[in-house]
């Protein structure tokens, strides 16, 4: 499999995981799969709620996650992955990550370093193995879809 991103959606991320630090950013994926590709046509970048903080663990609240789930609908996609920051330790998924996940999406990780992303890899759930599988990740230029951006920035994300 690959995760494919347009430069922008990289670009984003990596300002999220930047302004964010020293905690974890988090956001979703929203696109479509088609054969052995998932296209990203929207990153979203949400807020981290998790109840210790977010120093060291994300999570996603409900409500964010609806929002997030009726915008792929409007434009007839599908949340095809998530994103979040490892600060100051390796893009590689955690016990906690791996506790978390669901099967079938894909698990983009930004590695950052005193605050700079410096890797991206992602990661698939393989839950009969109970493990991830990196998966390829591809920046392309393609061009956001612009109907989807607006709906984003409605909701106030």
């Amino acid at each position: 499999m690959t995760l494919i991103l347009t430069i922008d959606q990289e670009a984003s991320i990596r300002q999220h995981a930047t302004r964010d630090y020293p905690g974890e950013c988090c956001g979703a994926l929203i696109g479509e799969t088609i054969g052995a590709g998932s296209y990203v046509r929207l990153a979203v970048p949400l807020s981290n709620r998790h109840e210790d903080g977010p120093d060291r663990r994300f999570r996603i609240a409900d409500a964010d996650l609806l929002q997030v789930e009726k915008i792929a609908r409007r434009g007839r996609l599908n949340i095809v992955g998530f994103y979040h920051s490892h600060p100051d330790v390796p893009a590689v998924p955690s016990n906690y990550d791996r506790e978390h996940a669901w099967e079938d999406y894909s698990y983009l990780i930004v590695e950052t370093a005193n605050g700079e992303p410096v890797s991206f890899r992602s990661w698939k759930l393989d839950l009969d193995a109970g493990r991830f599988n990196e998966e390829n990740v591809q920046v392309s230029q393609c061009i956001l879809e612009k109907s989807a951006e607006a709906q984003v920035q409605k909701l106030g994300f």
